[in-house]
């Protein structure tokens, strides 16, 4: 048996009217850049119809942060790709000049 983990970042939202939440937002991304995931659920399908452009401007801006925070994490990860990939290639000549 082997545990494996995985780091992640998690993003939570809710667009409200006054004090009532109308819908709810999560967005969870893997640090090493392998999975993200966005969801939306609507809790009150009144308010939500009466205010229907303003909730789906709230759905449309937290799904911008929540690329915003992939887009992050993918260049990070393509930073550290790339640090690696010169630190081999640094490696491998001087392997090769020895």
């Amino acid at each position: 048996m082997t545990l494996t983990t995985t780091k992640s970042i998690t993003l939570d939202g809710q667009s409200k009217v006054g004090e009532v939440t109308v819908q709810t937002f999560h967005a969870q991304a893997s640090t090493d850049g392998t999975a993200f995931n966005t969801s939306h659920v609507v809790l009150n399908q009144n308010l939500y119809e009466a205010n229907k452009t303003d909730m789906r401007k709230d759905a449309s801006d937290f799904v911008d942060e929540a690329y915003a925070v992939q887009d992050s994490i993918d260049a990070e990860q393509e930073a550290t790709d790339d640090t690696t990939d010169q630190t081999t290639n640094s490696e491998s000549t001087a392997e090769s000049k020895a």
